[in-house]
């Protein structure tokens, strides 16, 4: 089991129509754009068939960078989000923090939905493996993406309420 799908069994999110595609290294090129200030923070994240949601806390390490941990885990899995631009569109190169993974690069997008609801998509695995021998990555995904097919859905978060002292 590769760990963007442990990943997923972790935070408990929807399961995808697939898996999401991983990489030892990233697929979009870095970016300097910002990443959105108002995913700084905590997140109750769910999918549809998910019986109860998880914190997740997202913590800005720069400008183009978060750190995101899920609250109360026996086992932490970090994760960064990075800023990144495919064909010129804004994506997230997201970063599993776990050593022992050699394909540690997912490709990722976020949608803010309402000011306290955000969706999160990760690219599918299957454009990746429908692609011609020796096609780069970043070519198969500015394919896809054109062709709206790049992404699949993976959770959707509100903003968790601070609580009362």
């Amino acid at each position: 089991m590769n760990q963007w799908t442990r990943v997923v069994l972790v935070l408990s999110t929807l399961p995808l129509l697939g898996c999401p595609y991983d990489s030892p290294t990233p697929v979009a090129d870095a970016s300097t754009r910002p990443l959105d200030t108002r995913l700084a923070g905590d997140w109750r994240c769910v999918g549809p068939k998910d019986k109860e949601a998880v914190v997740l806390r997202f913590a800005a390490i720069s400008p183009v960078e978060l750190e995101v941990d899920q609250v109360g885990a026996d086992k932490p899995n970090p994760f960064r989000l990075h800023s990144g631009t495919l064909d010129g569109a804004p994506v997230l190169n997201l970063e599993d923090r776990n050593p022992d993974d050699k394909n540690k690069w997912a490709l990722g997008r976020y949608t803010f939905l309402r000011p306290n609801v955000v969706h999160f998509e990760l690219a599918r695995e299957e454009p990746f493996k429908a692609a011609p021998a020796g096609t780069k990555p970043a070519e198969t995904a500015s394919k896809a993406l054109a062709r709206s097919d790049l992404f699949a859905d993976y959770c959707v978060c509100i903003r968790a309420e601070e609580e009362k002292r």
